[in-house]
């Protein structure tokens, strides 16, 4: 709210310094009804939720494919949560949505996918009667060949591999600061690196470097 809401002369100077820019999925703590409004007003697979229009909401599912020079990669968003003890849907914002489960019907069996992002993991995967089905369903019928998801046990990082034999899996550790420590950084598990020529050709790795501890809560737009 007070870096990219409205416009900050110091933070535009450092996004300047980026080359790339940030794409997500919900969560289940946004604001939901200010996200859905921005969402009906564009056709696009992503809209841009900051006054810099570097960072941008994927669309839950609706395939989307990056492009650059002769590489491309396709990436499926599945946002927000599950419902608890239910499995179903309901009508409270950070629930998946009707409609996008719609999108997900629509979704052919031949529909190729190389990145799944969810918020939420499979149905039962991290705790019982907790997840969607719906995640669960893609990881059967599109195989995707990683699937990267948060939401769960906080600072801890999970690595595994589904039983599609296909889909490597990561449940990332939370990238907070925590500010009742003032020198706190970054740990290890937060960010991953993927390096992708194509689907015959690609390596991904967890980031455990010198450099992730230099980022702090008072130091990231200096860096």
């Amino acid at each position: 709210m007070n870096y990219f809401a409205r416009y900050d002369s110091a933070t535009a100077a450092t996004l300047q310094l980026l080359q790339s820019n940030l794409i997500f999925v919900r969560g289940n703590h946004e604001a939901h009804l200010w996200l859905d409004q921005r969402e009906q007003q564009t056709t696009e697979l992503l809209f841009p939720v900051d006054v810099y229009e570097r960072l941008y909401c994927l669309k839950s599912g609706l395939p989307y494919t990056f492009r650059h020079n002769s590489e491309e990669i396709t990436i499926l968003g599945i946002g927000r949560i599950g419902m608890r003890g239910e499995g179903g849907v309901t009508q409270k914002p950070r629930h998946l949505q009707a409609y996008e489960l719609e999108r997900l019907s629509h979704l052919v069996k031949d529909q190729q996918i190389d990145i799944l992002i969810t918020h939420d993991a499979p149905y039962g995967l991290i705790f019982p009667d907790s997840g969607l089905h719906s995640i669960q369903h893609v990881l059967n019928v599109q195989r995707p060949l990683y699937h990267f998801f948060g939401h769960y046990i906080g600072d801890v990082c999970l690595e595994m591999s589904y039983l599609n034999h296909i889909t490597y899996a990561c449940k990332l550790a939370e990238p907070h600061f925590n500010k009742k420590a003032p020198g706190y950084t970054l740990q290890a598990g937060v960010m991953g690196l993927l390096r992708w020529t194509h689907r015959q050709q690609h390596h991904f790795e967890l980031v455990d470097a010198p450099w992730l501890s230099e980022y702090k809560a008072t130091s990231w737009r200096a860096l």
